[in-house]
């Protein structure tokens, strides 16, 4: 088994000061991002429950000799492989003595769930949102060190593209390109499905890469991350093919500065609502207010779309050391075109990190 780093000896006593707090005897954790940054399994089926004193994980026999080498040796930790977790739950005492069960109520299927109060009447299972998620927003540094590799692929990928960006070439044809040079550079897969979006069709937020043409003048968004060993990325970019309109140039100089002045403000301590709000007046001060649909950003890491949410709805979670966060400002125009920027920032107390590279120009090819 693996030596356990001290940021997952972190985020355990996390978890277990806030079951305290919450007054909960033990927490299932069902999610299986949670489960590799507790304990490092990256397989697909499995249980990790947390106890004052005790920690346990179940998996089935697909997994016996990853679980030996991949998982944290931690000293409370007993293991157990069966394909029926509730019954080793049962034979083996997991909640003696246990009145209340966490469990991630945003994560875990009502079959689930059904399954936990049928087989444990006498428990109460206390639906909890983001405990365990909260405890895994600091990144160690060698998990920093996967992202930065992640983010360099992408940006090197995309100055890969940019010289096959012509009239003629079809949005498809540009997201298989961006594909294989991930994959050609170490990406196990793609972070999410490749977004090129051009023409009217760059002002569809999560629009994805078609049969679409490119055609002179149009504007072209490039959406994309990779992961690399567990760890994402997630990079946007805007391009015009030919010259940019005033218009056009006065849309993205306004996320320009939105982009400028949300990641400069980005540090420990800061409300991601805050941060949102410093973007959002940007452009609605421009008059695109209503033209920005989604949150300013989100946390990464295992998952694309991890907390905390970088949103004005968002008043409560406060950005700690060493978290990693996407800023990505947008204005979409309907028929006409949309742009966005975005790159993936770790918070420290001062000046954030930039992981992705790739110039933030708004080219003219």
């Amino acid at each position: 088994m693996a030596i356990v780093p001290q940021i997952a000896i972190n985020r355990i006593t996390a978890v277990r000061n806030s079951m305290k707090e919450m007054d909960i005897d033990a927490m299932i954790v069902s999610h299986y991002p949670s489960m590799r940054y507790l304990v490092n399994f990256s397989g697909s089926n499995g249980v990790f429950v947390i106890l004052p004193n005790a920690l346990y994980f179940i998996t089935d026999d697909r997994y016996t000799q990853q679980i030996s080498t991949e998982c944290f040796d931690f000293p409370d930790l007993s293991m157990f492989i069966d394909r029926d977790f509730v019954e080793v739950m049962k034979v083996n005492g997991f909640f003696t003595n246990v009145k209340k069960v966490g469990f991630q109520s945003n994560k875990m299927s009502v079959d689930e769930y059904n399954n936990y109060t049928k087989n444990f009447p006498d428990l109460e299972f206390v639906p909890v949102k983001n405990v365990v998620e909260k405890a895994t927003w600091a990144k160690s540094e060698e998990e920093l060190a996967l992202m930065k590799m992640s983010a360099t692929i992408t940006s090197e990928v995309y100055m890969q593209v940019l010289p096959m960006i012509k009239p003629g070439v079809t949005e498809h044809e540009l997201a298989t390109e961006i594909s294989y040079q991930m994959r050609k550079r170490g990406a196990v897969d793609e972070a999410f499905d490749i977004i090129v979006v051009s023409g009217v069709r760059s002002a569809w937020v999560h629009g994805r890469a078609s049969q679409k043409i490119i055609e002179q003048g149009d504007v072209i968004t490039f959406d994309f991350g990779c992961n690399y060993q567990g760890f994402n990325s997630d990079m946007t970019r805007t391009v015009v093919v030919g010259k940019a309109t005033e218009e056009q140039k006065k849309v993205f100089s306004t996320i320009r500065k939105a982009y400028d002045e949300s990641v400069q403000a980005s540090k420990a301590g800061m409300k991601a609502s805050e941060i949102d709000m410093i973007a959002r007046t940007i452009i609605t001060d421009a008059g695109y207010g209503d033209y920005f649909k989604h949150s300013l950003g989100h946390g990464l890491g295992i998952e694309v779309h991890e907390s905390p949410g970088i949103s004005f709805r968002n008043a409560d979670d406060v950005l700690v050391e060493n978290c990693v966060i996407t800023i990505e400002p947008g204005i979409y125009l309907p028929e006409k075109f949309g742009m966005r920027l975005e790159d993936d920032i770790v918070i420290t107390k001062s000046e954030p990190i930039l992981l992705t590279s790739a110039p933030r120009d708004f080219f003219e090819l």
